[in-house]
This record gives structure tokens, sequence and C-alpha cells, in this order.
């Protein structure tokens, strides 16, 4: 699980910049998040296959009939590990097509025939799950909307034991401001529909629904993934690989504080 989240982090940067980098590494402290230590381990494993899923649609520029396929299969799969983690797949690529045509300045014949790939993508696994397989008894619908709103700092990553940290998501805005502020920051905008999507929702999922708990805890780190590799800090090559040392052992040692 863990390894799919590096690779899909690594993955949506390489789609987003045209290049390796060093900044995907940071995304391991929101890979190890409240579903990881509490061992779901259906939905943590879903969530990452469907990063790096959504980072190969994404460096793929040709949408062959064989990736069409592939993609097809991974939504099945998704489905059945846990039906959030197709969801954030669902999200991903669509928000992430919807940049790319945005940015690309796409045709009305181009959105058509990216509209109609998303949907054969997709309805083999929408059919499966409404016809195929036995869903959860209802047993109401509980919103936290606190929890929500607060999420990506409550639930974006775990130290220690199993409390939640906040450090990693105010580090990576922090660092982020500060490279606004001086100039020094680039943005990705073919990734903002997608981390929109995420982010609404993020704060729109309930608490408990289709007699499942705790839903809206799974969201926040994928968003917090998406913020990570959809900006970079613009400084000399030299000067990289220290910044972001020192930001991982900040990160660290501030989180150690408490313990």
């Amino acid at each position: 699980g863990l390894a799919l989240w590096m690779a899909g982090a690594a993955l949506l940067y390489r789609a987003l910049w045209r290049e390796w980098g060093l900044q995907p590494l940071f995304a391991i402290f929101f890979a190890v998040n409240a579903p990881f230590y509490w061992c779901f381990a259906n939905y943590h494993v879903g969530a990452g296959l469907a990063l790096t899923a959504a980072g190969v649609w994404a460096l793929k520029a040709q949408r062959t009939p064989l990736t069409l396929a592939a993609m097809t299969l991974v939504a099945l799969v998704l489905l059945f590990c846990h039906l959030m983690a197709l969801a954030v797949f669902a999200l991903l690529v669509s928000g992430l097509e919807m940049g790319r045509l945005w940015h690309s300045r796409a045709s009305r014949r181009q959105a058509a025939r990216a509209l109609l790939e998303l949907s054969a993508i997709f309805l083999p696994a929408a059919l499966a799950w409404a016809f195929l397989l036995e869903h959860g008894r209802e047993t109401g619908v509980q919103f936290l909307w606190l929890n929500n709103l607060l999420g990506i700092f409550l639930y974006s990553s775990n130290a220690g034991a199993i409390s939640y940290n906040p450090l990693p998501a105010a580090a990576m805005l922090a660092a982020f401001g500060l490279a606004w502020r001086a100039g020094m920051l680039q943005i990705a905008s073919q990734a903002l529909p997608a981390i929109a999507l995420l982010a609404v929702a993020m704060l729109l999922t309930p608490a408990v629904a289709l007699s499942g708990a705790g839903i809206h805890m799974r969201l926040p780190a994928v968003v917090c993934i998406l913020m990570l590799i959809s900006a970079r800090i613009v400084v000399e090559p030299r000067w990289r690989t220290p910044l972001l040392a020192g930001l991982v052992i900040a990160t660290i040692a501030s989180g150690s504080l408490e313990y």
C-alpha cells in the first residue's frame, strides 16, 4: 500500500511537471495516514492503486484501446477493493482530464471524446456495483462537518502512536506560502480541477453511510498528496535536496516533541 501511494505521487508529479524530482518523497507523511494505522487495508491499497493508475493515465498522451482496457480493469479491481477507492480514482481521472482539456484549449469534439473514454472506463464498474454486488444495509447517514473542514490537518498523517498529526500539512502549506511570497512557487494549473473535485468531495463525505463508519477520514490524505505534487518550489538544483531534507527533518523533529 505504501509503495503504491509513493509511486502514485511520483507518477503524478512526472505527468504534471515532465520531470522526476524529490518532492514526491514528502508524500510518505500522507501515505502513513489514519486508514493505514487503523488497518483499513482494502481502502489503503485501493487508494494507492488509484493514485498510481491516475498517474499512468495522466502520462499517456495517446489513449489507445489497450490503455482504456487497462484503466477499465483497474476500475473493476478498485470496486472490489473499496467503493471509496473507486471514487478516488474517478475523481482523480476526471479532474485531471478536465485540467488537460482546459490547459490545451481542447475543442468540443476532443471534450466529447474524452467524456466517452471516461464513460467507457467506469461503466462496467458502475454496472457491477448496481447489479452484481450486495450493498450494505442503510443505517442512516451522519456528518461530522467540523472534522471534514479540518480534515487536511487532522487526518493527513499520523506520527508515533495513533494520534492525529497536523504538522506535515502545516509544513507543506507554510513552505508553499513562503515560496509564493518570494516569487519562487510554480503551480500546475491542469491539476486544479482535480484538487477542487477531491476537496469538495472531502467536505461533503459523510462519516457514516451504507453501513460503513469513518468514511470521512479517507479523502484528506489524497487531497494533501495532490496539493503536494501540483506545486513546486523553484530553486537552484543544488539547493533542492537540502531544502527538501530540511523540511522532512523539521517535520519529524517537531512531531516527536509530543512524545
